[in-house]
């Protein structure tokens, strides 16, 4: 058997003392922008805050008072978050406290790896490209920078063979994110494939002790042993209100715009020398991929929403080995007949140069300067004024509203409340009002598709509105009869541009709707199982940089393309509706026409959409 001794540090290169300047540079990135970042408030993040004041003001770790659910996806975050909160009692600061210096770890600590396989000139550049760019500030307040540190942790003790801390490190990087088996798993496999001599079982008592304690205290204080977000967002793939095309995950265009400036060239950059670098180094590599590939095909498989933080193993990899796959090319183009000593003082000038013009690039365009959503922190304190302490509210963005509110919340999506993301997972969308009786709702407007069982209360003449509430995009809704609420009149008014849609020869009104704020279709036309619609913004209606259309309850996605993001007073837009089949697209254009044009009120309800139905009918 052949056992091979964990790699050596090698005597330092020019390249090497070079990327130690890189890091410290890098370091000061992350410094720069965790700080310019130090107001952004994530919905989500939001979440596990919530569970964190609470905790500290004596009414446990819960979100809700008195409910003891199990929201917190990330066990260690929240167990290390409360630690440092103990300290830091202002618990955004606590958070831009441990991000950074989660943040800042696991960029040294990748280093740390590259350096001893000969790559350190390259990881360093990768890091200083990854905390550039801002896709890790926009994940603040979540478990991913200590995630990625422990990652590359592991990565270090694997390397140094040094199994006993290994196998702690791999019990603390499941109890951060459960898809950390995954690399633990490409380890095991790189372990057999080299031949290494296996350790003792008895590191495995450590870990397990760590775990056994862990799910004890679930099962003690929350009634379950891990905790109800995983399902739920297993059931909100399956709802269909993210979309119907699958699976979900590969759907992140958006992340263009988030994370790459807004340019496809400077993706397709990134993706060039990752895949350059990758290649390059596949030998030693190999096992970091498959890790990567078995983390995107799990989201794949269970068809998970592409929320931005899910990726951040990739945008590691990818960051990663493009700084390598950039040394590698600078290499290659300087290998002619010069000394030694002089081609790798070229080579890693020329790499840095490189470098520095791309994150020169990044940093003139770059702005982390977020602060939260101001329309749910807005609704939320004005809630936190105006509302009992007592008063039950529903709604499907809970994290700000939640926080900033500190009133009792019913998760329509069903992150902190049992049974409602099973309910919207089986597509039935009002059953969560048979287990839950809110005394007030928060809806969009116009209404997401996930709050159709808000829409047909409406309808129903069961809600009354908060006259008082102003905030826009938001509407608040209360039950007929709550104090300090007043009935909503005419259906007119009931449902502002809001159209039903009659199947046709059916007497009774489908589960779904079609809303669509203030403006004109102008022209409907059918490509096979595509519907194109065109329109216009009515004059004074400002769209929050796009325009939807839902149409909850149908196997249907909504695909935005308009409003021009970079002309916003445009008012044109355009949607395409794509349906499973060319038949279900016909038979839904024939109702939408047959609705408008029908009797019954539709046309004076939304006398501005004027769709040309003749030759559809």
């Amino acid at each position: 058997m052949i056992f091979h001794k964990p790699s050596q540090p090698a005597r330092p290169t020019i390249a090497d003392r070079l990327a130690f300047l890189v890091m410290f540079l890098a370091t000061a990135v992350i410094v720069h922008h965790s700080w310019h970042a130090r107001a952004f408030q994530l919905d989500d993040a939001l979440i596990y805050q919530r569970y964190f004041y609470n905790f500290y003001a004596g009414k446990g770790l819960v979100y809700n008072e008195g409910v003891h659910f199990n929201g917190l996806t990330s066990p260690l975050y929240a167990y290390l978050m409360l630690v440092v909160g103990f300290f830091i009692r202002n618990l955004q600061h606590a958070a831009v406290v441990v991000f950074t210096g989660c943040l800042t770890l696991a960029s040294w600590l990748l280093f740390r790896f590259g350096l001893r396989r000969g790559d350190g000139l390259g990881t360093a550049i990768g890091v200083l490209i990854g905390v550039s760019l801002p896709y890790y500030y926009l994940t603040l307040g979540m478990e991913t920078a200590l995630f990625l540190m422990l990652i590359a942790a592991c990565l270090c003790l694997y390397q140094d063979a040094r199994y006993g801390w290994l196998a702690v490190a791999g019990a603390l990087l499941i109890l951060t994110r459960g898809e950390g088996v995954f690399l633990l798993a490409a380890l095991g496999l790189a372990h057999l494939v080299e031949r290494r001599r296996w350790p003792s079982w008895r590191i495995l008592i450590a870990p397990a002790i760590i775990l056994a304690l862990h799910y004890s205290f679930n099962r003690y204080y929350y009634g379950a042993f891990i905790p109800e977000t995983g399902s739920a967002k297993i059931w909100q793939g399956q709802s269909g209100l993210w979309g119907t095309e699958k699976p979900l995950f590969v759907y992140a265009d958006y992340l263009l715009d988030w994370t790459f400036l807004g340019h496809l060239w400077f993706f397709l950059l990134m993706v060039g020398l990752a895949g350059f670098g990758l290649l390059s180094t596949l030998r030693r590599s190999w096992y970091i991929l498959l890790f990567a590939g078995m983390y995107a095909a799990f989201y794949c498989v269970l068809n998970i929403p592409n929320y931005h933080w899910y990726y951040s193993a990739l945008y590691l990899t990818l960051t990663w080995y493009a700084g390598i796959g950039l040394v590698t090319l600078c290499t290659r183009f300087v290998e002619i007949d010069l000394l030694q000593t002089k081609q790798a003082l070229i080579s890693a000038v020329l790499s840095l140069a490189c470098a520095g013009v791309l994150v020169h690039y990044i940093l003139a365009r770059v702005n982390v300067s977020n602060g939260p959503s101001v329309a749910y922190q807005e609704a939320g304190t004005w809630m936190n004024s105006h509302l009992p302490a007592d008063a039950k509210v529903a709604t499907s963005e809970i994290g700000t509203v939640g926080f900033y509110s500190q009133r009792y919340i019913i998760d329509i999506l069903g992150l902190v409340n049992p049974n409602n993301a099973r309910y919207i997972g089986e597509r039935r969308f009002e059953a969560w009002l048979n287990d839950y009786h809110p005394d007030y709702f928060l809806v969009h407007v116009p209404m997401w598709p996930g709050e159709v069982a808000v829409q047909h209360q409406l309808e129903q003449g069961k809600l009354w509105t908060r006259a008082d509430f102003n905030m826009g995009t938001l509407k608040l809704y209360c039950r007929a009869g709550q104090q300090d609420c007043q009935p909503l009149g005419s259906t007119s008014v009931k449902t502002p541009w809001n159209m039903r849609i009659y199947e046709r020869g059916s007497d009774q009104l489908p589960a779904h709707s079609a809303r669509m704020g203030g403006g004109t279709v102008n022209q409907v036309t059918q490509d096979g199982a595509t519907l194109h619609l065109a329109g216009e913004l009515a004059p004074g209606y400002k769209a929050p940089g796009m325009v939807l259309l839902a149409l909850p309850g149908m196997p249907v996605q909504s695909t935005i393309i308009g409003a021009d993001q970079e002309h916003p007073e445009d008012p044109h837009f355009g949607i395409d509706l794509r349906f499973q089949n060319e038949a279900d697209a016909t038979a839904a254009a024939r109702s939408w026409c047959a609705a408008v044009q029908g009797p019954g009120g539709i046309v004076a309800l939304l006398s501005t959409v004027r769709p040309p139905c003749d030759r559809l009918l």
